[in-house]
């Protein structure tokens, strides 16, 4: 998350896809993997207004979210990897039936189909959204800038009210896509499931 708002606008798309899809159940599982189970269950009103209905219930998803995030940052790929496998509705979706067309099979109806043809000179980077890992991303961009590549990474676009669909959409439209593997990102593994032209750096 390279900015406040960026920061913001990513929680409240992860809210809005919680509150959507999301369970008791559910939040217990995240808390397991997140090791903030205790913090989920003894909160006082986040269970119970998600069983009772309540009006609340979405400021209290935020907040939740927020104090999984802030307990341990690598909680930010879990917490996204968990929402994106979760979330989905089941079933397959085939993305168009033309059999003259580019056709993508989902396992989850999840994903928006980009109206945009792949651009040959567009290079996205999946890595993590860590401060730490901002040198990285700056080296990735000078280099492909001076080979004549557009370069771009899901946070610096914000066309969606989703995250992951903005993932999805960079990746579709790359005719490369950088993964940065450090640290083992589960997110950065979940990117490449929707994509054939990868390189390993």
């Amino acid at each position: 998350m390279s900015t406040d708002r960026q920061s913001g606008r990513q929680l409240v798309a992860l809210k809005n896809q919680i509150v959507s899809g999301f369970n008791d159940s559910h939040w217990r599982e995240l808390g397991m993997l997140t090791e903030t189970f205790d913090m989920v269950t003894r909160h006082p009103r986040l269970l119970r207004s998600l069983s009772w209905g309540d009006p609340d219930y979405e400021g209290n998803v935020l907040e939740m979210i927020k104090s999984i995030i802030d307990a341990d940052p690598d909680n930010y790929a879990l917490l996204l990897d968990f929402v994106a496998r979760t979330c989905p509705e089941g079933g397959e979706f085939v993305s168009s039936t033309d059999d003259g067309a580019r056709r993508i099979v989902f396992s989850a109806s999840v994903f928006k189909v980009p109206g945009e043809k792949p651009n040959i000179n567009l290079v996205s980077v999946m890595m993590p959204f860590d401060g730490a890992m901002k040198p990285v991303y700056t080296t990735i961009k000078a280099a492909t800038a001076a080979t004549g590549y557009d370069c771009k990474r899901a946070d610096d676009i914000w066309d969606d009210s989703t995250v992951i669909q903005d993932v999805f959409s960079l990746i579709f439209q790359s005719y490369i896509v950088i993964c940065d593997f450090t640290d083992k990102n589960p997110m950065c593994f979940t990117r490449l499931e929707s994509h054939t032209h990868w390189v390993n750096t």
